[in-house]
Order: C-alpha cells, then structure tokens, then sequence
C-alpha cells in the first residue's frame, strides 16, 4: 500500500516538471519560440490527443511586432502531406518582456498544432516549421 502511494505522489509531482519542458525552437535579438509536446485529453469525450504547443518570447527592450507562418507535414500509413493549420494569423504584438503561451485548448493557429492521437491510428506529425513574417520594433 505504502509503494502504491509513493508511486502516485511521484506520478503526480512529475507532470508539472515534465510540463515545462521548452525546447528552443528558435531565437532572434528580438523573439524567442519554443515549443513542447503535451497530452491534451478529454477523457469525458474518448479523445486522448497529444498537441504542440507554442511559446513567443520578447526578449528585446521595446515592444515587436510579427507574423508567424507555420505549415506542418504530418502521415498517415504511407501517405504523406502537408498542411498549415486553418485560421486566420493577424500580426502578434507583444510588449517588452512580455510572453504568449499557448496550451490544449488554444484555439488560435499560431499557438499549437495537432500532433497525434494517443488512441487510434490516424495522422502523426512529422515535423512543422515556423517561419517568423516581418518582425518589426515599434
């Protein structure tokens, strides 16, 4: 009983360490992006996904502005293609210092992307690329 609940204290001490693991994407003097991989389940509805999520980073002393393009390739069985996920981007702005975040349930484009489905065979992400519009200091 006491290995048991051992285990589940750590199971539950564990996924906030494991949710903040940025990997850098890529920086400028002005903007840095990172992303992670995060399991976005809706366990009520049967769907066990996993998304990438996107961070923006100010990282300069005034405020930026920029466009960013993300096109993904993703698979299925051996089909391959590739995509940009739907939606309008309009330029983001961001103060100095300031961060955007996205999470499971951002539903604008620039702010994750689909993954995989963690419970049925579908479409997997291959690989996206970000390609940063027009980074402008205001």
């Amino acid at each position: 009983m006491k290995k048991a609940l051992i285990i589940v204290l750590l199971g539950i001490i564990a996924v906030p360490v494991f949710s903040q693991n940025w990997e850098l994407y890529s920086t400028t003097t002005d903007l840095t992006i990172e992303y992670q991989y995060v399991s976005c389940n809706d366990e009520p509805n049967g769907k066990f996904m996993e998304r990438v999520i996107f961070r923006y980073k100010n990282i300069s002393d005034t405020p930026i502005s920029f466009l960013p393009d993300i096109s993904c390739k993703y698979k299925n069985g051996s089909k391959e293609y590739e995509t940009k996920p739907e939606g309008e981007v309009g330029e983001i702005s961001l103060a100095p210092g300031e961060v955007l975040e996205g999470k499971c349930t951002s539903k604008e484009r620039y702010l994750s992307v689909y993954s995989k489905m963690t419970n049925l065979e579908a479409s997997i992400l291959q690989s996206f690329t970000i390609e940063v519009k027009s980074v402008k200091t205001n």
